[in-house]
């Protein structure tokens, strides 16, 4: 939790996040704050997907941003603890 804050605050953050956990508030919390930092224009640079395809994931995240130096993916409904293939967490 401590690293997330001091990234948003530095407004230096990396290259992926998982949040998860009990505490949805918290986690709804910190991805809007890193939404706030990334993303100025929902339309081109913002991504919310519910698919467990593996694929639909890495194309959106391979895609360049428009316009931009960054863009935000979001994975919802994604339980990242089951077993994925080898390749699947070479992606990641």
């Amino acid at each position: 939790m401590q690293k997330i804050k001091k990234a948003i605050k530095n407004k230096n953050l990396d290259h992926l996040y998982f949040f998860h956990g009990p505490e949805r508030y918290l986690s709804e919390y910190y991805l809007n704050q890193v939404k706030k930092l990334l993303v100025q224009d929902e339309e081109f640079n913002y991504q919310k997907l519910y698919a467990d395809d593996i694929s639909e994931f890495q194309e959106t995240v391979e895609a360049c941003p428009v316009m931009a130096e960054q863009k935000l993916v979001v994975v919802k409904g994604r339980d990242f603890s089951e077993e994925w293939k080898e390749d699947q967490y070479q992606f990641l």
